[in-house]
């Protein structure tokens, strides 16, 4: 008996754990999203939070695959590149480098 009180009290201070994880992990974005993707930041931020799934994290993947589309749709281009699908792969490394650095800010 005993043994499962433990076990259930280390799971409550897991989910404690990750939830104070996943609370960092959005401030980070929204904190750095407009810097980082600047002429994207609405876009970029529509597609963070329609991205996010059921723990409220969210989904890279969805989230470059929303942003491309939309580049890529509306032929968006900035005054470097004038190819709408080269600068949407640029934009998609970026969003990757953004998520990284903020899932290991929120990990320390």
């Amino acid at each position: 008996m005993g043994f499962s009180l433990r076990a259930a009290a280390q799971l409550g201070q897991l989910w404690s754990d990750f939830q104070s994880y996943a609370v960092k992990l959005q401030n980070y974005f929204k904190d750095n999203i407009i810097t980082t993707l600047e002429p994207l930041d609405v876009e970029a931020d529509s597609a963070f939070d329609s991205s996010k799934g059921v723990l409220n994290i969210p989904n890279p993947i969805l989230t470059n695959q929303i942003v491309s589309n939309d580049i890529i749709i509306n032929s968006l281009t900035d005054s470097f590149e004038n190819n709408s699908v080269v600068y949407s792969q640029n934009v998609s490394n970026e969003i990757y480098r953004l998520i990284t650095r903020g899932r290991v800010a929120a990990f320390l």
